[in-house]
């Protein structure tokens, strides 16, 4: 047999490659003549303005638009995630230091 298939192999490792400076990038890509440069034309400058839903009331309160971000969906999930984060925590802690917990609906 052949001492080269029986002995074990070294894992090949890339060739690391020297991270460039600045400079020499520069000097490798030549000096650079023909740029054109054309800036960006901002929009004209206009009042902001809420645009609300169709939807919503002519009678505002603070909670019609908490209501926009935080939907029934939303604080349902937070609802249920806070209650499991509590059950978790009674469980963790010893049952003389644990703090009354009740779950929120």
């Amino acid at each position: 047999m052949d001492a080269t298939a029986t002995s074990p192999t070294k894992p090949t490792q890339p060739n690391k490659k020297k991270t460039r400076s600045l400079d020499e990038i520069l000097r490798d890509i030549g000096p650079i003549g023909d740029v054109k440069f054309s800036p960006f034309q901002l929009e004209a400058k206009q009042q902001a303005r809420a645009v609300l839903p169709s939807f919503f009331p002519k009678n505002l309160h603070l909670f019609d638009y908490f209501s926009l971000f935080f939907t029934p969906d939303l604080l349902r999930t937070i609802t249920t995630n806070i209650n499991r984060y509590a059950s978790l925590q009674k469980l963790r802690v010893l049952q003389k230091r644990a703090r009354e917990w009740t779950d929120l609906l």
